[in-house]
């Protein structure tokens, strides 16, 4: 995982060689590392589109899973969870978590509840291989009420017959800018 310093640094490096401060989106960013955090983030995020559903308001939420190997050629764990609404990117920290997450989505959790909810349409790149392999990884497959996963919107496949693009691409065309996914300082 990253150290604050070490996020710090990738972030001022970005923001000077590619002037990222232009792109800034104005949503809030909330970091959760904890289950209690999580438990009542995704409660409120539920809550916040139960009463847009009510005005007739169609949920959509971007999602994207971010893996890490703990040593180079070790195993692949789930690293982050991101949501982002119109107003809010929410960072879950899973390898901050007890188990990489698996704790926030036992019983009725809030998390394992918006993944199940198929009115709450969740879009992103690659968005279903990521949501397998959490599941499988969190050992949910036969807990978790996907059904072909209900309320998903897989952006690569609007784009069969083009070119196949991951969210680095999309976003390098997005910025018109080419972006670097180096490590540094060996993270």
């Amino acid at each position: 995982s990253l150290s604050r310093s070490t996020a710090s640094l990738v972030l001022e490096d970005a923001e000077k060689s590619r002037d990222l401060k232009s792109f800034h989106s104005g949503r809030k960013l909330l970091v959760l590392k904890s289950h209690s955090q999580v438990e009542f983030k995704f409660d409120e995020l539920i809550k916040e589109l139960e009463k847009k559903k009510m005005q007739s308001v169609l949920s959509v939420v971007s999602v994207d899973v971010e893996y890490a190997t703990i040593v180079q050629y070790g195993p692949v764990y789930p690293a982050l969870l991101l949501v982002g609404t119109d107003t809010e990117v929410i960072v879950v920290w899973l390898d901050k978590l007890k188990q990489n997450g698996r704790m926030c989505v036992n019983g009725e959790s809030s998390l394992k509840r918006f993944l199940e909810m198929e009115w709450i349409v969740k879009i992103g790149v690659g968005i279903v291989s990521d949501l397998k392999k959490l599941i499988e990884f969190w050992r949910l497959e036969e807990r978790i009420e996907f059904e072909g996963f209900h309320g998903i919107l897989e952006l690569e496949e609007m784009r069969r017959n083009e070119e196949k693009l991951g969210m680095k691409e999309l976003a390098e065309k997005v910025l018109k800018r080419s972006i670097s996914k180096k490590k540094v300082n060996g993270v």
